[in-house]
């Protein structure tokens, strides 16, 4: 029997007790890596968390830096400057005065030799930044209180607490990435977050559900141990994960491919 046939029948031998001393190291540099970032560097939050203006004009040929020498005339040398996708110069700005955004958007349109009317303009109040961040903390806290309950009365509380504790494993890191490298944090990224946790707490609670079913082996034959169990279940349920892995790829590989590279939607470029 190929190892395909194996995976499919959940019947693969993998001995994961050998790894979870390896898997605890990587995974605790990970976290380290992540909660270190976090408190030096913090993350790059967008327009929409912190509130400001923002100006976008497409704009081919023009560099960062050029726009840059442009912009400090205006008084907005120090903005946020980048290149979206090929040629869309975004600059954004604290909050100002509607006279003032008027003059930053007629030296892009002159940057840029085109119309100010191609010069779009968006202004989010930091107010509002604000409740998008409390909206997506409180989210997280009835989440984690939900999946407590839920898997309290379903498996039992300590798998309970062993799952929130994935959750906020798998959640970390994905923030510790966006505060290493300095991406943008938009609300899109809020969503991907809460992706990540769904797919997270799925995977975990099938593990378990799994566990649980196989507990009675333990006390039937004295030879195999919890930890032999609980390898034998995630061996049982491999298929699954990569199965879900994939699917979830899939369709993210797919709208990038055809979206952003080969329809050229700035907004998936990004």
């Amino acid at each position: 029997m190929n190892w395909m046939s194996r995976i499919n029948r959940g019947q693969t031998n993998i001995d994961f007790l050998k790894w979870w001393k390896r898997g605890l190291a990587v995974s605790a540099v990970l976290v380290i890596a992540s909660i270190v970032s976090l408190t030096t560097r913090g993350l790059n939050l967008g327009i929409d968390f912190e509130g400001g203006v923002s100006w976008e004009v497409r704009a081919p040929g023009v560099s960062v830096e050029e726009a840059r020498s442009e912009l400090e005339s205006v008084g907005e040398g120090q903005a946020k400057i980048q290149i979206v996708g090929s040629d869309i110069l975004r600059v954004q700005g604290p909050e100002s005065t509607p006279e003032h955004t008027i003059e930053v958007r007629q030296a892009l349109a002159d940057l840029a030799g085109t119309d100010v009317s191609e010069v779009s303009v968006s202004t989010v109040g930091a107010s509002w930044g604000s409740d998008v961040t409390a909206s997506a903390i409180r989210a997280l806290i009835f989440f984690a209180i939900a999946i407590l309950i839920y898997l309290s009365i379903r498996l039992e509380w300590r798998m309970a607490v062993a799952a929130v504790f994935a959750v906020v494993h798998d959640v970390l890191i994905s923030v510790g990435v966006y505060s290493i490298f300095q991406f943008e944090v938009s609300p899109g990224t809020v969503i991907a977050f809460l992706t990540i946790l769904g797919y997270s707490i799925y995977d975990t609670i099938v593990v378990d559900d799994k566990i649980k079913e196989n507990e009675g082996l333990v006390g039937q034959s004295g030879r195999m141990t919890y930890g032999q169990m609980t390898s034998l279940s995630m061996n049982q349920v491999l298929l699954r994960s990569i199965n879900t892995t994939v699917s979830s790829l899939l369709p993210v590989l797919s709208l990038l491919i055809v979206g952003a590279f080969i329809m050229g939607a700035v907004t998936l470029q990004e």
